[in-house]
Formats: structure tokens, C-alpha cells, sequence
């Protein structure tokens, strides 16, 4: 469901929907599954990097820490720090203000809405 987020702020839905035939890149992601093409989008434009050995975990809950990865991977600041250099852009843009999380809490719709949305208002670089 993040990766549909994500493609939705974005404004690439329907980048995405030119993908869901197309074979998934992790091992996990079967041919037939309901978001794979927002997957493989994320993937190729660089928001999602997957769980690590090839995989994505598409059903498992979504922490914190990768929402703000997702997010600010979405808004081209890449190739920061995994975890620390992550939540330190997100406190500087103001995403993180009054999130009652540590960085492997599992995240609420609620409060990812509420960071997606003062995402939307941020300059990008």
C-alpha cells in the first residue's frame, strides 16, 4: 500500500498501471499481486529499495523508518544514511514534528497521512 502512496503524491499512478504486467524485480512480489506495478514503479524510480536479499515484504506492516524512507526518497533526497541520516532530514524538513514513534514502530494511516501531507508542501531539491 505505500509504494501506491507514494505513486499516487507523486502523480505517477498511472506510470504505474503501464507496469503491472511486467515481471517483479523481488522474489516475493508473485506476478498476479494487486499493487505490483506500483511496486516495480517504486522500485525503478528509486523510492523503494525492498527489504534486502531480493525481497519486499508486501504484506508486512510498514515502520516509521521506511515510511520517511519512502517519502523522502520520493522527494529526492536519496542516498542518506539508513536510519539516522533518514530521520534527520525528516525532523530538518518538519515531516517528523510530534510523531510519537521510534523508528521500528509500525506506522499508523493516520500519521503517514498526516507526514504525505506536509510532504506536499515542502521544496524539493
Amino acid at each position: 500500500m505505500m509504494t501506491v502512496f507514494i505513486n499516487r503524491l507523486t502523480g505517477y499512478s498511472s506510470s504505474a498501471e503501464k507496469l503491472k504486467t511486467t515481471p517483479s524485480t523481488f522474489k516475493d512480489v508473485p506476478k498476479n499481486y494487486w499493487a505490483l506495478g506500483d511496486i516495480n514503479l517504486a522500485a525503478k524510480l528509486g523510492f523503494a529499495h525492498g527489504v534486502g536479499n531480493n525481497l519486499f515484504n508486501p504484506d508486512g506492516n510498514v515502520t516509521y523508518i521506511q515510511a520517511l524512507g519512502f517519502i523522502l526518497n520520493a522527494l529526492n533526497y536519496k542516498d542518506l544514511k539508513w536510519p539516522d541520516g533518514v530521520l534527520q532530514k525528516a525532523d530538518e524538513l518538519g515531516l517528523t514534528n510530534d510523531m510519537p514513534y521510534k523508528p521500528d514502530d509500525v506506522i499508523t494511516r493516520e500519521n503517514l497521512a498526516v507526514i504525505m501531507y506536509r510532504a506536499l508542501f515542502l521544496k524539493v531539491q
